[in-house]
């Protein structure tokens, strides 16, 4: 071989062998690349695989979390032995679930839209625990959430409807805390929310009837306050609403029974204002409705109950209306219906404890009749057994004990008006020490503070009566103090002005009898700026303040030159809450002229100008009739 040719073969095998190690790179290199491809293509199916399993998980959690909120948020579950503990647990393990999932999906729409569901779903159980601070921060970090979702998507109607969801229930919350202008304002802008998805959707039966739920419950923050016009209102809207049944939607059962509850609350409010008539047909219809839904459903014990409820009411219109043969009737149906859902579920207590209240209101009826005070006994006797085994069972369920106590006051005022004075002091401290602890458990719970400065004054006005002031003062004065608490958190509720009102004069009433002149005549001042203001507040204090007059020309503890004084402020004072009570109605001038509490103030000039302007009024009136 010659050189050339054996230079050209050494380099043409060198040549051929750079060749074999590039091609051998470069399958090596291939098969790196498809292997990798395969690995990363395997690792991202398997990613999306374990990102699927978890979003399933996460799912599935959820949901456990959803039945869970609704299973120990039914209201027949709080009634069961040691529930309400076991609810409060499982209510903190959901909370805490929820909070792990808003810091694991922060930023994810649909994540953040079930944990504001699940919150107002705690948020409800809350106000069922009486919880009601933590309900309303839970409310509020619902809002948080569905507010940012709402500015994301503003034509979203599930974020809305959560929203006006949740303002009802933090409404609730606000309301039964008593702050009735915060819960005002959460429930009209619940109503708002609620009026724009009416108006996109009305064929929805659902939205109606939410819709309805929420002017009911402003209704109800209305007549609770006395604002008799705006309650009909609120009211007569949500009847109209549940009426309004669009063909394009089926009727739905709740739309009915939104129905008869807001006819039963409008009927109390038509009875307040006077409009006996118009009461009584909008309970006969609210019971004409709810009998065809326990008709159509005869084993729903949810439209048994209300059916019983209802009759409950009924029949105090009928009591008040001066039908008491009618009224009864209407509770001995309401005891059958009673006793008989009791029968088919003995496990329910609530059914229990509703069997105990149509007894309670029977015995309160019939024993305005001398002659059937024995048989009343005995069935508020019955009824008191009845509860008194529901709080054994569950202790822990507050109403029960609240209920139990209002049985005992009904039993105890019976005693009273037979003279039984020491049975019904017993009865009265018993009532006491139920009202106290619930006061103690639960104070924010507006009505449970009520329930207590009642019961304080109820037990002082018997020992006043029974001519024991000393032992009565103290727990007059502590009555008071509650009650004006209460009072002042919502000052146009005619119940709770009632009461304070009772509570001012019965405390005035002992002074006088302690002959505390200075006293009284403090606590009368504070009697006189009770709102809105009758004639009958400034009427009793102008006799209070008389026999105030009579008191210090005796008292040994003013220096004589004093006494006369004294007595003529009081007088004075006397003279001027004459002229309110005569401004705001007050027109007995015969009355003022023969009692001798006025004989202080008989003889003055400004005194007879008093009973001259009534003689004037009187006359005029008679004139014009």
């Amino acid at each position: 071989m010659s050189q050339s040719t054996a230079a050209r073969n050494g380099h043409f095998g060198i040549a051929v062998g750079r060749r074999t190690v590039v091609l051998a790179i470069g399958a090596a290199v291939l098969v790196a690349l498809v292997g990798g491809l395969v690995v990363a293509t395997f690792q991202r199916q398997e990613d999306e695989r374990r990102l699927r399993q978890a979003e399933s998980s996460f799912e599935k959690a959820n949901d456990t979390i959803e039945r869970l909120l609704t299973r120990i948020g039914q209201e027949r579950l709080k009634g069961l032995p040691q529930m309400e503990s076991l609810r409060s647990e499982l209510l903190e393990d959901a909370l805490q679930f929820q909070l792990g999932l808003l810091t694991d999906h922060s930023d994810d729409p649909a994540v953040l839209f079930r944990v504001a569901r699940a919150a107002r779903m705690a948020a409800g159980l809350q106000v069922q625990l009486n919880r009601l601070d933590e309900a309303e921060r839970t409310c509020r970090q619902a809002l948080t959430i569905l507010d940012d979702l709402t500015a994301r998507s503003p034509r979203e109607l599930s974020y809305r409807r959560e929203r006006a969801s949740v303002l009802d229930t933090m409404g609730l919350a606000l309301a039964t805390l008593g702050r009735i202008s915060d819960a005002e304002a959460a429930y009209r802008l619940a109503m708002e929310v609620r009026g724009l998805i009416v108006m996109e959707v009305p064929g929805s039966g659902e939205d109606r009837w939410r819709m309805a739920v929420c002017l009911d419950h402003l209704g109800v923050l209305c007549r609770d306050a006395g604002r008799w016009d705006e309650a009909e209102h609120f009211f007569v809207r949500g009847r109209q609403l549940c009426l309004a049944n669009p063909p394009s939607s089926p009727a739905d059962p709740r739309v009915h029974q939104e129905l008869v509850t807001i006819l039963g609350h409008l009927s109390q409010v038509l009875m307040n204002r006077g409009r006996w008539t118009e009461a009584l047909q909008g309970y006969a219809h609210a019971v004409r409705v709810q009998k065809a839904l326990v008709q159509a459903s005869p084993r729903t014990s949810a439209y048994r109950e209300l059916l019983v409820t209802l009759l409950l009411s009924q029949a105090g219109a009928l009591a008040a209306n001066r039908q008491p043969d009618q009224a009864e009737r209407t509770l001995v149906e309401a005891r059958e219906l009673s006793q008989r859902l009791r029968a088919d579920f003995p496990a329910v207590p609530a059914y229990h404890e509703l069997a105990a209240t149509v007894l309670s209101n029977l015995a309160n009826l019939i024993r305005t009749d001398p002659a059937r005070a024995a048989e009343a006994r005995a069935i508020l006797d019955t009824a008191i057994a009845l509860q008194e085994q529901l709080v054994a069972m569950a202790e822990a369920v507050p109403e029960y004990r609240s209920k139990l106590a209002s049985m005992c006051d009904s039993l105890a005022n019976l005693l009273r008006a037979q003279h039984r004075f020491p049975e019904a002091e017993s009865l009265y401290r018993k009532e006491l020490a139920y009202q106290s602890r619930l006061a103690a458990d639960y104070p924010q719970v507006l009505a449970y503070r009520f329930g207590h400065g009642q019961v304080l004054h109820n037990l002082a006005d018997l020992l006043r009566e029974r001519g024991r002031p000393a032992e009565a003062l103290p727990l007059e004065r502590e009555a008071v103090r509650l009650l004006s608490s209460v009072y002042q958190s919502n000052v146009r509720n005619p119940d709770y002005r009632t009461a304070i009102s009772y509570a001012w004069w019965t405390l005035c009433a002992i002074l006088i009898d302690r002959k505390d002149h200075r006293a009284a005549a403090t606590a009368i001042a504070e009697y006189l700026r009770l709102e809105p203001n009758g004639y009958e507040e400034s009427f009793e204090a102008a006799e209070f303040l008389c026999r105030c007059a009579q008191i210090v020309r005796a008292d040994p503890a003013v220096p004589a030159d004093q006494r006369e004084p004294l007595a003529r402020s009081y007088a004075d004072r006397a003279i001027d809450a004459l002229r309110t009570a005569i401004r705001n109605g007050f027109r007995d001038a015969k009355h003022l002229e023969s009692d001798p509490a006025y004989a202080p103030i008989r003889d003055r000039d400004d005194f007879r100008r008093l009973i001259q302007e009534i003689e004037a009024m009187t006359e005029t009136t008679g004139a014009t009739s």
